[in-house]
């Protein structure tokens, strides 16, 4: 990597274009093990629980190889660690929901660990890693209930997972990846609130609002600083408490009418 950078020069161009192609990579690396795992799959060459097994190993494999190229090429080791950590989800959706090995609250803590990883992974790897475990970790619920069940155990994960993303994004100051949070925790308390979960979702889905909106206000003014640098920040905290208020007021009015 350093020599390429040396004879194409390190202009923004050229660095846009050579991370590009990693992230390609790391995403072509994820389909190949998808396509290996299929290929047996439809000739019926191994049985499922050795089929995962190779797939959770090429995952790991990845994840090591991203730690030992950690000091050598930045880039390719968050595209190599993003990469494991997508083949890993897909392991467990597949263990779960495709060949029904893993039971639902296992499956769901297994979801819960993996972003976790994901999550302190980023601090060492980058932001793309982090937007893996933000992606994984808000989809997890969705993919393995079997139902809109109890909501309480739902918005605390959920408040749990936005708190520890809310840590390291702010800690890195990527503030997109703040915001993508907040819209998703957003989105499950509208969900939740107003489609699915009915009055019992309701009572829970407004302190859940106000509690993600005092985090990313909190994170926002962890941004700030002097000389008029945090002026994005803030504006993007008002935008959040208008939202939150904003659904807030529907939630009592779905709350009066039902």
């Amino acid at each position: 990597m350093t020599r390429l950078l040396f004879l194409l020069g390190e202009s923004d161009d050229v660095l846009v274009m050579l991370a590009l192609f990693v992230y390609i990579g790391g995403i072509a690396l994820v389909l190949a093990g998808a396509f290996l795992v299929k290929y047996s799959f439809d000739s019926g060459l191994l049985s499922p629980p050795v089929r995962l097994g190779i797939g959770a190993g090429f995952g790991v494999a990845l994840l090591g190889a991203g730690e030992w190229l950690r000091w050598r090429s930045a880039r390719v080791a968050e595209a190599l660690t993003a990469a494991g950590l997508a083949d890993l989800f897909a392991v467990l959706l597949a263990a779960t929901r495709l060949y029904e090995l893993i039971p639902t609250g296992a499956a769901f803590v297994l979801m819960a660990l993996l972003t976790a990883a994901a999550v302190v992974l980023s601090l060492r790897h980058g932001p793309f890693v982090a937007l893996l475990g933000l992606l994984g970790g808000f989809i997890t619920p969705a993919i393995i209930s079997d139902g809109p069940g109890a909501p309480g155990p739902l918005f605390a994960y959920l408040l749990l997972l936005q708190a520890g993303l809310v840590v390291v994004t702010g800690r890195r100051g990527w503030i997109g990846l703040t915001t993508l949070t907040l819209v998703a925790s957003f989105a499950w308390a509208a969900i939740m609130g107003l489609f699915i979960g009915g009055p019992a979702a309701q009572a829970w889905a407004g302190p859940f609002l106000l509690a993600s909106a005092a985090a990313y206000v909190l994170s926002a003014a962890r941004l700030t600083a002097p000389g008029g640098a945090a002026e994005r920040p803030v504006a993007l905290a008002l935008v959040a408490v208008a939202l939150g208020g904003a659904l807030l007021a529907l939630l009592a009015h779905a709350g009066r009418v039902s």
